[in-house]
C-alpha cells in the first residue's frame, strides 16, 4: 500500500487567499457597476480561483510521487504564475491587457523594439535592470517559501485524497457552470469586457459567441514601385512654395485643451479650421505616425516594413517631388519601431535632429527654441515636421512654471484605487500648458517673418488619453473616445469656412497637397481625403494597439455612432460593439449595422 502523502494546504491556503483578495478587489474598483453585478463576478472570481488551486494541488501531488526534480519545478512553475497574475492586475488596470497577451506580444517584438518599448515606459534602465534579477531568484524564493509552509502543515498534517479533491473540483465546476447559466442570465452586463479582464481566466465557462459579418478582404493599395514610377513622370513644379509646419504632440486629449489650460491652442483652434470629431488613426504612438505620413489605415502596418518599402512616406515624396525639403525636429525617439526609416526613408530627409538627454519638457524647449532660430533661415519651400514629447504618461513640465498643483506618479497605487486620478488630470494639464506655451511662442515669432502669414500649420495629437473613463489609464487599452478624440487644427492661408463634422489624421497630408498644389492629386493612393473637397466618406477608423504586428481590432466612427470589431479571420469580423452617438450600447443586430455600416464597409473592404 503506498504511503499517503501529507498535503502542503498552507502553501496553497495562501495562494488561493491570495488570488482571491486580488481577483475580487478588482472586481470591486470597477466604476458603475451594479451591486448584482458586482456579486456575480466576485462570485464567480472565487469560483475560478478554486478551481484553479484544486488543479494545481492535484498536479503538485502527482509530480512529488514521481520524481524530486519534477515537483522543484512544478513549485517554481506556480510560483511564477501567482505572480504573473499579480502583474497582471495593473496591467490590466491601466493598460487594457492580460499578462499572457502582454508576454505573446513581448514576445513576437525584436530587441531593438524590446528596447524601445522600455525606453518609452520613462522608467529609468536600472529598475529594469533590478526586476529582470528578481525575476530570475523569484522561483527559488517559491521553493523557499513552498519548504516553510510544509513544514508548517505537517504540526497538524492533513492528508491527501483523491476522492475528496475529485469530489470538491467536481463540486466547484459544477456549481459554477450552474451559477453561469442560471443568475448569469440576470446580473450579467450587455458590456461584459471590463469584469471579464478582472477574471483570473479573462473569460467564463460560457461566454456569449460573438456575432459575425462577411465583410470580404481588405481593398489593396499601389504597390511602392508603381507609385514611385508614376511620381516620377509627374511635373509637380510650382511657383510659390509656403512652408509648411506640422506638430504631432504625443497622448494630446481634445476636451483638456481648454482656454484656461491651453490658451495658445484654444486661440489657434477658435480662429482657423477645426472639427467637432476629429480621430487619430490608432491609440498607439507608432501606427498613428505610420498613418499620418502614409496616410493610409493601420491595417497597412506589416504590408510596408522598412527593408521592403524604402521609400517612406508618398506623402513627403511627392512634396520633394513638388521642389520642398523636408526639416524633422523630433523630442521623441525615432527608432521606435524603426520609425525614422518608416515615414522618411533611407535618406530623402534634408535635416534631422533629434533633441534626447534630458527630461521631456527639456527636449521639447530645445527643440522649440531651435525650429524658431531656423525660421529665419528657412523662409520658404520646406516641410517642417517637429515631434513633442512632454505630454507622454509621467507629463514633464518645469515645476516652477506649475498651473496647478500636481503629485508625483506612482503607477502602483494608481493600479490599486481611483481616488488619486484628480491628481494625474493636474500632472496632464500642467504638461499641456507647458507645450500650449511653445507653440505660443512660435506662432509669435512665425507671425514676424516673411512669408509666416501665407505658411501652413497643422497641430494634431498622436493619440489621446484616458483616465479611467472606461476603465483604464493612459492609452493604448481600448477605443474609447478618450483615447482616439485628439486635436486636428488646420491653418490654410485663406481658407477658413469648414463644414465638416468629422475628420481623421489620415486627411492631414491629402489636405496639404491639395492646399499646395492647387489639385487632390493622387487621391487613389490614399485612404485620408482632402478637407477643402466635398466629403466622399464621412466617417473614420481608428485602430487598437497591437504591438508590432498590424491592428487587428478596430473602430468605425460615423460621427453619429460606432461600431467596433475585431478580424475573425480575413474576410469576416466579429462585432465587439455598437454604441449611438451618446456612446450608450446598442443590441447587436447584424441587419442594423449592415445598413447603417454600409458605406464604411464598401469603402474598406472588396466583396
Amino acid at each position: 500500500m503506498r504511503e499517503r502523502q501529507p498535503l502542503n494546504y498552507v502553501y496553497f491556503g495562501v495562494l488561493f487567499l491570495f488570488l482571491s483578495v486580488l481577483h475580487v478587489y478588482h472586481v470591486f474598483l470597477i466604476e458603475n457597476a451594479t451591486g448584482l453585478e458586482r456579486f456575480f463576478y466576485s462570485i464567480y472570481a472565487l469560483g475560478q480561483c478554486v478551481i484553479e488551486v484544486l488543479i494545481l494541488m492535484v498536479i503538485g501531488q502527482f509530480f512529488g510521487r514521481i520524481s524530486k526534480l519534477l515537483s522543484h519545478i512544478f513549485i517554481m512553475a506556480t510560483f511564477l504564475l501567482f505572480l504573473a497574475h499579480l502583474i497582471d492586475f495593473p496591467l490590466v488596470r491601466i493598460m487594457g491587457m492580460s499578462f499572457w497577451y502582454a508576454t505573446d506580444m513581448m514576445l513576437s517584438e525584436n530587441l531593438g523594439n524590446f528596447i524601445e518599448l522600455i525606453y518609452a515606459t520613462h522608467t529609468p534602465m536600472i529598475y529594469w535592470v533590478v526586476a529582470a534579477i528578481a525575476a530570475v531568484m523569484i522561483p527559488f524564493l517559491g521553493i523557499l517559501f513552498f519548504r516553510m509552509a510544509h513544514k508548517l502543515s505537517q504540526k497538524n498534517p492533513v492528508y491527501f485524497s483523491v476522492s475528496v479533491v475529485g469530489v470538491t473540483l467536481f463540486t466547484a465546476v459544477f456549481f459554477l457552470s450552474f451559477f453561469d447559466i442560471k443568475v448569469g442570465k440576470v446580473a450579467a452586463p450587455a458590456q461584459t469586457a471590463h469584469f471579464l479582464e478582472a477574471l483570473p481566466w479573462k473569460t467564463t465557462l460560457f461566454p456569449p459567441a460573438f456575432s459575425q459579418l462577411e465583410v470580404g478582404q481588405l481593398l489593396k493599395k499601389p504597390s511602392e514601385k508603381d507609385s514611385l514610377a508614376y511620381l516620377k513622370r509627374v511635373n509637380l513644379k510650382g511657383d510659390k512654395k509656403p512652408n509648411i509646419f506640422l506638430f504631432i504632440t504625443e497622448s494630446l486629449r481634445e476636451d483638456f485643451l481648454t482656454p484656461e489650460t491651453a490658451p495658445a491652442l484654444a486661440s489657434f483652434r477658435e480662429n482657423n479650421i477645426a472639427f467637432s470629431q476629429a480621430f487619430s488613426a490608432s491609440n498607439a504612438t507608432h501606427q498613428s505616425w505610420f498613418s499620418i505620413f502614409h496616410s493610409v489605415y493601420p491595417f497597412e502596418w506589416e504590408k510596408r516594413p522598412p527593408k521592403e518599402w524604402k521609400s517612406g512616406s508618398l506623402p513627403l515624396q511627392i512634396l520633394k517631388k513638388a521642389g520642398y525639403q523636408v526639416r524633422i525636429y523630433s523630442a521623441s525617439r525615432l527608432q521606435f519601431y524603426h520609425m525614422d526609416e518608416r515615414l522618411f526613408g533611407n535618406s530623402f530627409a534634408d535635416s534631422l535632429l533629434v533633441f534626447e538627454g534630458g527630461e521631456n519638457h527639456e527636449n521639447d524647449s530645445e527643440c522649440i527654441a531651435t525650429l524658431i532660430n531656423d525660421l529665419s533661415i528657412y523662409q520658404e519651400g520646406n516641410v517642417f515636421i517637429v515631434f513633442l514629447e512632454s505630454t507622454h504618461f509621467g507629463y514633464s513640465w518645469p515645476k516652477h512654471e506649475s498651473l496647478v498643483q500636481a503629485p508625483n506618479l506612482n503607477y502602483l497605487s494608481l493600479a490599486c484605487s481611483n481616488h488619486q486620478i484628480e491628481g494625474v488630470k493636474n500632472r496632464y494639464r500642467n504638461a499641456i500648458h507647458f507645450i500650449d506655451g511653445l507653440f505660443g511662442e512660435f506662432l509669435k515669432k512665425l507671425q514676424s517673418i516673411p512669408g509666416g502669414e501665407e505658411a501652413v500649420v497643422v497641430f494634431t495629437g498622436d493619440h489621446g488619453e484616458e483616465f479611467f473613463e472606461q476603465h483604464h489609464l493612459f492609452h493604448a487599452s481600448n477605443l474609447s473616445s478618450m483615447q482616439i478624440h485628439v486635436p486636428l487644427y488646420f491653418r490654410l492661408g485663406a481658407h477658413k469656412n469648414n463644414s465638416r463634422q468629422i475628420a481623421s489624421h489620415l486627411d492631414i497630408f491629402p489636405t496639404i497637397l491639395d492646399h499646395v498644389l492647387g489639385h487632390p492629386h493622387f487621391a487613389a493612393w490614399f485612404d485620408g481625403e482632402s478637407i477643402l473637397r466635398p466629403a466622399k466618406k464621412n466617417f473614420a477608423v481608428a485602430t487598437r494597439y497591437n504591438g508590432s504586428r498590424s491592428p487587428s481590432e478596430f473602430l468605425i466612427h460615423t460621427g453619429k455612432e460606432h461600431l467596433i470589431a475585431r478580424f475573425h479571420d480575413e474576410k469576416t469580423l466579429e462585432i465587439i460593439s455598437h454604441r449611438d452617438e451618446k456612446d450608450q450600447p446598442l443590441d447587436i443586430h447584424l441587419d442594423r449595422i449592415k445598413s447603417n455600416f454600409q458605406r464604411p464597409l464598401e469603402m474598406l473592404f472588396r466583396h
